[in-house]
């Protein structure tokens, strides 16, 4: 199916999202490149995370890795663009990603799209980060908790499993 000229993955999108997202008010998306070296392809996924700890792919975008020199921030500015386009009306989006994602002109491009995001980081490339501060929300806006809107930093301790400690870099909505 995919192989078939036919068939337009971007467009079924359209379809696809709403399927999975079916009913869900809050989702949590991870947005994750993955490699395959044996066919030379790159692809930016982004996948809805479920309760029971799996993840199914809501939308991607695979290119040749010859093709992805200086592209990288665009192919994902686009899959985050198609995404609202795609997700249901009142449906809020967290978007979850790792130390690569980090960047605080994708932050700034998170907030425009109206996505809140949490971002994991080794310890010591916080200072990689624009300072902290709370961002409060525009007046007579809150969150569902009644909270101002603010960005904020919580550090994770060292572990058996985690020989540094991380952060998470979050704005929530």
């Amino acid at each position: 199916m995919l192989s078939n000229k036919s068939i337009d993955v971007w467009e079924s999108f359209a379809r696809w999202v709403p399927h999975l997202v079916g009913s869900q008010t809050d989702i949590v998306v991870a947005m994750d490149w993955t490699d395959f070296d044996g066919d030379d392809q790159a692809t930016l996924a982004l996948n809805l995370v479920s309760s029971h700890g799996r993840a199914m792919p809501l939308l991607w975008l695979s290119m040749w890795k010859d093709e992805l020199k200086d592209q990288r921030n665009a192919i994902e500015d686009t899959c985050l663009r198609r995404l609202p386009k795609v997700v249901p009306p009142g449906c809020r989006v967290t978007i979850l990603a790792d130390r690569g994602f980090g960047d605080h002109k994708l932050f700034a491009y998170l907030t425009k799209l109206g996505f809140a995001y949490v971002f994991a980081f080794v310890a010591t490339s916080m200072s990689l980060m624009p300072q902290v501060r709370r961002e409060p929300r525009p007046s007579g806006s809150a969150n569902r908790a009644g909270r101002a809107n603010c960005v904020v930093h919580a550090s994770l301790p060292c572990t058996p499993i985690r020989s540094v400690p991380w952060c998470a870099y979050m704005r929530a909505t």
